[in-house]
């Protein structure tokens, strides 16, 4: 009897581990909860379910947000062809405005700033 080449000896041992996996593949999926629920086991459905509303959620979230975006854009662009002029409402803050002396001494050197201030 004659001994097998190496190459031959590895090809066969990587058939038999396939072989082997692709028989248990079935058992290693009956031990996750997901992947197959019993038929009158709730918790799978529950598992399949809960893992669906986790994939889902992120989605519809970044969705609802592209799409309040694109909403605003258009209407944005549609009051500015329509000419419409929006005033602040109550919730926006106006511009804030310099105190009388900070105005007056906007335009002035440094060096004429501490003067007009001693005055003030």
């Amino acid at each position: 009897m004659r001994s097998m080449p190496s190459l031959q000896r590895v090809r066969v041992a990587c058939g038999a581990w396939l072989a082997a996996c692709l028989v248990a593949a079935p058992r290693l999926a009956e031990a996750c909860a997901v992947c197959s629920p019993n038929a009158g086991d709730p918790s799978g459905s529950a598992f399949a379910r809960a893992s669906l509303f986790l994939s889902l959620l992120p989605l519809f979230m970044l969705g609802g947000i592209g799409w309040w975006i694109w909403r605003r854009a258009r209407q944005i662009a549609a009051d500015e062809a329509a000419g419409v002029i929006r005033l602040p409402g109550r919730h926006e803050r106006p511009p804030a405005q310099k105190p009388a002396a900070e105005a007056r001494t906007a335009g002035a050197s440094p060096a004429l700033r501490p003067r007009e201030r001693a005055r003030g």
